[in-house]
C-alpha cells in the first residue's frame, strides 16, 4: 500500500521535461511560444498542488477511519466469532458491560400440521415397573409420615410417646383415618425414638426415589436443621412441617405434560405473547426500567386480549392496564388506563382488603442482598459451562443479516456426557458460598442419581430432537436475539389432533445498547392505595375477598 502511494506522489511531483511521450510531435520547448509555455508550466504546478494535497487529505481520513474502526472494534476489527470453548463466558462478559438497553421478549403458540419426523412422547425402560413401584411406596411413606407427624404434634401433652406403637394404642387420640407405622416395602417399623427428654422426636424413613427427596426440600418452610436429609433417608422432628406430597406415579416430563394440555386445544388455535422494555443501570446498581406485555388469543369459540405497562423510575414502581377480558377485569378494582404508583418502603397492613397485593419491591430487595454471591455464582458457572464443553454448536457459526443487523448466528445443543460433571461442579461451588442456606434446594445431590438414569437418558434424546436453541451475537460480541423452540406432539389418542403439532417460541431480542435512555414518572399516577378506594369496582373486591 505504501508503495502504490509513493509512487502516485512521485508521479504527481515530476517536471515536464521528465515527461517526454515519444508519439508526440515536436515536443521541444523552444517550439512553443514564451508566454504561452509560462501559463502552462504555471497551470500544471497548480494542479499538482491540489493532487498532492487531496491525496494528503484521502490518506488521512482513510487512516484515520481505520483507526476509529479499530478502537471501535467495527467492520474488520469486529470481535471475532465466539468458540465452543469460550461462548458462554465470553457473553457473560459482554452482557456485563451493558448499561442500557432495549429488549423485548415474545412467546408463540400455533397448531400446526404435524412434521414426518413428529412422535409423541414415549417412555420405553426396561425397568419401567420397578420404578413404577418405587413411586408407589414412597407415595404411600409420604401418607403415613403426613398423618403420624400430625398426630404426634396435635396431640401431644408435653411429652411425645416411647414408641409409635404406643402412639396408635392410645384410644384417646383421634384419628380420621387408618395409619401404617411399617414401611411398604420393608414391612418392617419406621424408625422412631423421643428426644430431649421426650420433647422432641426423631422419625427417621428412606424414600426410595430422588423425587421424594427432592420435593421435601422444596416444601413450605424446608429447614435443613429441622428436617435432616442423608442421602434419600429423611429424619423428621417436632419442627418438621407435615405436609408434602408425592405422587404415585412418576411425573411426565414437560412435553409430554404439554401434548396432553394440547387435548384442550383447537386444531387452528394460536396465542401470542410480546413484551417490550427498556432498562438504565444507574450508579447505584438499581435498574430504572419500562415495561409493556401485549398478549393475544384466538381458541375459536374465545378470542382474549391483554395489554399492560409497567415502569419503574427512582424507587417508585407504576403500573398501567390498558386491555383486559371484561370477566377478569371486574375482580381487579382498579381504572382501566390509570396509572397507579407503588412505593415499596410503603408496607400495607394485614387488615387492609387490598394487602394480598403485596410489596413490590420485596424480590429486588432480596436480589440486592445476594446480588454479589448470585454474580459471582453465575460467572462461575459459566465457567464451568465451558470447562466442561457443555454447549457446542450443532452447524457452523456464520454471519447474516437480521432486522437489518450484521449478525453472528449460533445454533447450539447440550452435550449430554457433559452435563452431570458440569452439575457436580456447581454443586460443589454451591457449598461453597452462602447461598446454600438461602436456597437449599439447590443442594439436590439425590438429582445426580437421576441425571445418571437410564429416564434422564431417554428424556434427554426427546429434548434433542424437539427443541431449538438459537443464539445471535453483534459484531461487538453482545448477545442479540436468543431463540428457543419446542415441538410438542399431542398423543395419537386425542384424534382431532392426530396429524397436528404445536410450535411454541420463545425469543430475546436486545437492541440500543449502551444508547440512552430516559425513563420518567408519569403524569397523573395516582397512589395504589387512593386508586383502589375511589375505584367503583373497589367494594365489590373487598366483598369477593370477605365470601372467600
Amino acid at each position: 500500500m505504501v508503495k502504490y502511494i509513493n509512487l502516485i506522489i512521485n508521479l504527481l511531483t515530476m517536471e515536464p521535461q521528465e515527461f517526454q511521450p515519444s508519439n508526440l510531435q515536436n515536443p521541444s520547448p523552444q517550439n512553443i511560444p514564451p508566454v504561452e509555455y509560462k501559463e502552462r508550466e504555471h497551470s500544471n504546478f497548480s494542479t499538482k498542488i491540489i493532487f498532492i494535497v487531496s491525496v494528503v487529505i484521502l490518506i488521512l481520513l482513510i487512516g484515520g477511519g481505520v483507526y476509529y474502526a479499530y478502537l471501535m472494534k467495527l467492520g474488520p476489527f469486529a470481535i471475532s466469532q465466539y468458540s465452543e470453548e469460550n461462548l458462554m463466558s465470553g457473553i457473560m462478559s459482554a452482557a456485563s458491560r451493558i448499561n442500557s438497553s432495549s429488549y423485548s421478549v415474545s412467546a408463540s403458540l400455533a397448531m400446526v400440521e404435524r412434521d414426518v419426523d413428529a412422535q409423541p412422547f414415549t417412555i420405553n425402560l426396561s425397568n419401567a415397573d420397578e420404578i413404577n413401584k418405587q413411586y408407589a411406596n414412597d407415595s404411600k411413606r409420604a401418607q403415613s409420615i403426613r398423618s403420624l407427624i400430625s398426630k404426634l404434634i396435635y396431640n401431644n401433652k408435653g411429652v411425645y410417646p416411647t414408641s409409635l406403637q404406643a402412639l396408635l394404642n392410645n384410644k384417646k387420640i383421634y384419628s380420621y383415618r387408618n395409619i401404617s407405622i411399617n414401611d411398604p416395602a420393608t414391612n418392617n417399623p419406621y424408625k422412631y425414638q423421643p428426644t430431649e427428654n421426650g420433647k422432641n422426636f426423631a422419625l427417621t424413613v428412606t424414600f426410595e426415589t430422588s423425587n421424594a427427596i427432592s420435593q421435601i426440600k422444596k416444601s413450605y418452610k424446608f429447614s435443613p436443621t429441622v428436617t435432616i436429609i442423608n442421602g434419600k433417608t429423611v429424619t423428621f422432628t417436632k419442627d418438621s412441617y407435615s405436609y408434602f406430597h408425592l405422587p404415585s406415579t412418576p411425573p411426565k416430563p414437560l412435553l409430554a405434560t404439554l401434548g396432553d394440555y394440547m387435548a384442550f386445544f383447537p386444531p387452528e388455535g394460536t396465542a401470542s405473547l410480546f413484551a417490550s422494555a427498556q432498562s438504565d443501570f444507574v450508579s447505584t446498581g438499581s435498574a430504572n426500567w419500562k415495561f409493556n406485555v401485549d398478549a393475544t388469543g384466538d381458541f375459536g369459540d374465545l378470542t382474549y386480549k391483554f395489554d399492560a405497562d409497567a415502569l419503574k423510575a427512582g424507587d417508585i414502581y407504576y403500573f398501567r392496564i390498558n386491555n383486559i377480558p371484561t370477566f377478569l377485569f371486574g375482580s381487579i378494582g382498579i381504572e382501566k388506563g390509570q396509572w397507579i404508583s407503588v412505593a415499596p418502603s410503603k408496607q400495607t397492613s394485614g387488615s387492609n382488603p387490598y394487602s394480598y397485593y403485596g410489596n413490590f419491591g420485596d424480590a429486588e430487595k432480596t436480589y440486592k442482598e445476594h446480588r454479589k454471591e448470585i454474580t459471582e455464582m453465575l460467572h462461575k458457572m459459566v465457567e464451568i459451562a465451558d470447562e466442561e464443553k457443555l454447549i457446542k454448536f450443532k452447524n457452523p457459526v456464520h454471519s447474516e443479516t437480521v432486522d437489518g443487523r450484521n449478525l453472528y448466528r449460533y445454533d447450539l445443543v447440550i452435550k449430554k456426557d457433559a452435563i452431570v460433571p458440569f452439575y457436580k461442579r456447581v454443586l460443589d461451588e454451591f457449598n461453597k458460598s452462602n447461598l446454600i442456606s438461602y436456597y437449599p434446594m439447590l443442594n439436590d445431590s439425590g438429582y445426580i442419581e437421576y441425571l445418571q438414569s437410564p429416564e434422564f437418558s431417554e428424556l434427554f434424546d426427546y429434548y434433542q430432537k424437539n427443541t431449538t436453541l438459537t443464539l445471535w451475537a453483534d459484531t461487538q460480541g453482545f448477545p442479540a436475539i436468543v431463540s428457543y423452540g419446542m415441538r410438542i406432539v399431542p398423543q395419537d389418542s386425542y384424534t382431532q389432533l392426530k396429524d397436528k403439532q404445536a410450535n411454541l417460541v420463545f425469543k430475546l431480542k436486545l437492541s440500543d445498547i449502551n444508547k440512552p435512555v430516559k425513563i420518567e414518572a408519569p403524569a397523573g399516577a395516582k397512589d395504589f392505595e387512593e386508586a383502589m378506594q375511589s375505584s367503583p369496582y373497589f367494594q365489590k373486591s373487598v366483598d369477593a375477598a370477605i365470601k372467600q
